[in-house]
């Protein structure tokens, strides 16, 4: 009878409890290779995943379990080799056997680098080239198939056992509501966390690792498919998501969209960077996807996107987020500084090079030279259209016998482009928000200021909003150029901090050296915050 090569690999991965919601899982020893003559022939996607939780002493351990058809690639040098799951315990262990049709070049006594799973990998080179894929699948109390990347490496003529280390982490998330139905979970970041990279094996201190090469958007965005729905009680539903192990100090900074089947969105940004080690489970504290009495909701393409709550610094309830913001995807970078809003107008606009290829700053035509009448200007035919004008006339976007410094006060008017419940801040809220300050720092990988009212920014626990420097869009033009020629780009993006408030042609200035008020043409183009009216 041929002969075929068998490799059995003990997968001992537990998900330990640890302080801070972190959850353990380490990689325990394994039996030697052997050889038994049986052959299985599966085709089914290689899904390993976690087994039921068990709490010894206090800590509760996932043992990580192999499934029909997992498969392994094993390299040896230059030489690939298939290895299909043959026989499990149900504990962790699982029995291997070589199913490629070079098995007979299967060499016991050779370094060996192994790699899970198999499907996802490609050999060039003597190198594993894995591609994290854009999209898991939701499994209840698990996460989804062939999700859990692993590395094993045995050195030349070693006699111990070939050992998997994971290369991901999971990302716990755990939602509450009131029977919705959740289809999608979507993780966007300001570093790659899905894409193609390459396996870097560690043959000292096995801390292996995977090293992805992209940096598009599309790399830095991963979604949970959640099938039909999953629906929503007030007990936690947990919602797990593998992502690649951080190799630095950066950490993730995270942007999570929650959707419903009906279209509507939840968005939660992670305040501070998270660093996801290899082998841990990151846990989230629980989110009520219910909207509270201080949700900031927006309403774009018809339907509502629910940002969180808003902030309360003093007596004021600041929102979490500028005016228009918007989510990056795989395919469109969204308005992750808000939209840039002329002084009156109810409706802001894109800036050119950001969001989706239908971004009004792709194509000329929409914009217009001003100024306009107040009904055209505001009208819904005009919202995707940024008012530039000529430098030296009128600066405004409004014709000048219609110039009205009322279109935005400090209460909701019909121009407000604050959703239902919120307004424009005014140049006196800006005024108390302010009176303490950090300095210039970074988060959610932008720059900005942290402010916190009348109490001290150093203060523990101290209620505080970060306002990102997101620069302005100047829509004005000389007579001697073209329309294209409109600098309809946003400038200074991360070195200054210029926002309106609701007082006519006032705006709110900060840059890494000072923080201060200003006065602009009501044409310029920046944006705004809201607050809770």
């Amino acid at each position: 009878m041929k002969q075929r090569y068998y490799l059995f690999v003990l997968l001992t991965s537990l998900f330990m409890a640890c302080e801070h919601s972190d959850t353990n899982f380490e990689v325990g020893t394994e039996q030697p290779i052997v050889t038994i003559s049986v052959t299985i022939q599966n085709e089914n996607r290689s899904r390993s995943e976690l087994g039921l939780p068990t709490t010894v002493d206090g800590k509760t351990s996932y043992p990580v379990l192999w499934s029909e058809g997992d498969r392994l690639a094993v390299m040896q040098g230059e030489k690939l080799f298939e290895f299909t799951l043959d026989s499990t315990t149900g504990d962790g262990n699982g029995l291997f056997v070589c199913t490629s049709s070079n098995a007979v070049e299967f060499d016991r006594a050779a370094a060996t680098e192994a790699f899970y799973p198999y499907e996802w990998v490609t050999f060039s080179n003597g190198e594993f080239c894995y591609t994290a894929p854009l999209e898991q699948s939701w499994k209840s109390g698990s996460f989804g198939l062939g999700a859990a990347p692993m590395a094993g490496y045995r050195a030349a003529g070693s006699d111990e056992t070939l050992q998997l280390k994971n290369l991901f982490g999971v990302f716990k998330l755990q939602l509450t509501g009131s029977n919705e139905q959740i289809v999608s979970i979507e993780l966007t970041s300001n570093l790659a966390i899905s894409g193609a990279g390459k396996v870097l094996f560690d043959t000292d201190s096995s801390n292996h690792s995977l090293k992805l090469s992209g940096s598009g958007e599309a790399e830095k965005y991963l979604r949970l498919n959640c099938g039909t729905g999953i629906t929503l009680q007030q007990t936690p539903t947990e919602f797990l998501l593998t992502l690649p192990a951080t190799t630095s100090d950066e950490g993730y900074h995270l942007t999570v969209i929650i959707t419903d089947n009906e279209g509507n969105k939840r968005i939660v940004r992670t305040n501070e960077a998270k660093i996801v080690e290899a082998g841990r489970i990151l846990k989230m504290p629980a989110v009520c996807y219910t909207p509270q009495s201080d949700e900031y909701i927006e309403v774009q393409d018809g339907k509502k996107l629910y940002f969180g709550h808003g902030i309360q610094v003093g007596e004021q309830v600041w929102a979490p987020i500028n005016c228009g913001y918007k989510p990056a995807s795989a395919t469109s970078k969204g308005h992750q500084y808000g939209r840039y809003f002329q002084w009156g107008r109810k409706y802001g606009q894109g800036y050119y090079g950001d969001g989706d290829p239908d971004e009004p700053w792709e194509d000329p035509h929409n914009v217009e030279i001003g100024p306009f009448s107040l009904d055209i200007a505001q009208s819904e035919e005009m919202s995707n259209t940024y008012i530039s004008y000529f430098y030296g006339k009128y600066d405004g976007w409004l014709n000048e016998e219609e110039i009205n410094n009322n279109l935005w006060t400090n209460e909701k008017t019909e121009y407000d482009p604050c959703p239902s419940g919120w307004r424009v801040a005014s140049g006196g809220d800006m005024t108390k928000l302010s009176a303490n300050s950090s300095d210039w720092t970074y988060h959610q990988a932008q720059r900005g200021r942290w402010f916190s009212g009348a109490t001290s920014i150093e203060s523990a626990g101290t209620a505080k909003v970060f306002l990102p420097a997101c620069g302005w869009v100047d829509g004005g033009f000389e007579k001697s150029h073209s329309m294209e020629w409109c600098h309809s780009v946003a400038n200074a993006r991360d070195e200054w901090g210029e926002y309106w408030t609701a007082d006519a042609g006032k705006t709110f200035l900060f840059y890494k050296d000072n923080v201060n008020f200003s006065s602009k043409q009501h044409a310029l183009g920046l944006p705004v915050r809201c607050i809770k009216e």
